[in-house]
């Protein structure tokens, strides 16, 4: 049965072509042809200098997306929930390859942001806050695990919940494991209040995912578990009630109702 409506209050966004929720706007909405231009660098106004640059490239996309969405709203005691398929694979790598060298040298920097909770460490650390925060991984449901868990918290708690998925192309040597080509985030901060962009959620069989018609942006789509996010995310940017079917579980989708 669907649960009930939770209200997506703000977005953020950070990929490939599509750098800001509000630059990407026009693209999702099919005004602006999309663009795989590389993404700027990434930047914080949260963390800082020092903490920025020990930040990995995980971290700082996920980061960035999720500062796009909280904008100016004090994010000390809002909720997270962090998602990505594979974590920080370039952290791995270079752990990895510190241990079978001679004394073993790895980093304490290195160490410090190889657990999977580090973009959500990072977070809390930037805005001071003490809220409840989760870190999980679903493979290619992953966007749609953390939809759910953000959805259920914000309903259980009366509380902001801002979720978070993001997924960082892997390194050569783990690429074969991974289900990520290029880097994308997006955050959805999401609220118990009343108002525009209403989202329900439940699960059904399993059935057609839902795509995008633009051959660019299903591209997109399909290059990082995160970016299936992209349905929903183009039918807020064209402010378009509609249904969709996310991948969630082997045997089961998530279906998504959203009112705007």
């Amino acid at each position: 049965m669907p649960v009930e409506a939770i209200r997506i209050k703000r977005i953020g966004i950070a990929g490939i072509g599509l750098d800001t929720w509000k630059s990407s706007i026009p693209i999702l909405r099919g005004d602006l042809p999309y663009q795989p231009e590389p993404m700027p660098a990434l930047s914080s106004h949260l963390l800082p200098a020092n903490e920025w640059r020990r930040a990995s490239k995980t971290i700082r996309l996920a980061l960035r997306a999720a500062q796009d969405a909280i904008g100016d709203v004090d994010g000390s005691s809002v909720a997270t929930v962090f998602a990505s398929s594979d974590g920080d694979s370039d952290i791995v790598d270079k752990i990895c390859a510190s241990l079978v060298m001679p004394q073993r040298p790895v980093s304490p920097t290195l160490f410090h942001n190889s657990v999977h909770n580090a973009p959500a460490g990072c977070w809390a650390i930037a805005t001071g806050s003490m809220a409840p925060s989760s870190s999980l991984s679903a493979r290619e449901g992953s966007f749609a695990a953390c939809l759910l868990d953000g959805i259920s918290q914000a309903l259980a708690e009366a509380r902001e919940v801002l979720v978070v998925a993001y997924d960082e192309p892997p390194p050569p040597a783990l690429a074969r494991g991974s289900n990520a080509t290029q880097a994308f985030a997006c955050a959805l901060l999401l609220s118990p209040e009343t108002g525009s962009s209403a989202i329900r959620v439940s699960l059904a069989e399993k059935s057609q995912e839902s795509t995008m018609p633009q051959p660019a942006l299903e591209r997109l789509r399909l290059s990082a578990p995160a970016a299936r996010s992209l349905p929903l995310l183009a039918s807020l940017a064209q402010d378009r009630s509609t249904e969709l079917c996310l991948p969630y579980l082997d045997d089961c989708m998530l279906a998504v109702c959203l009112e705007c």
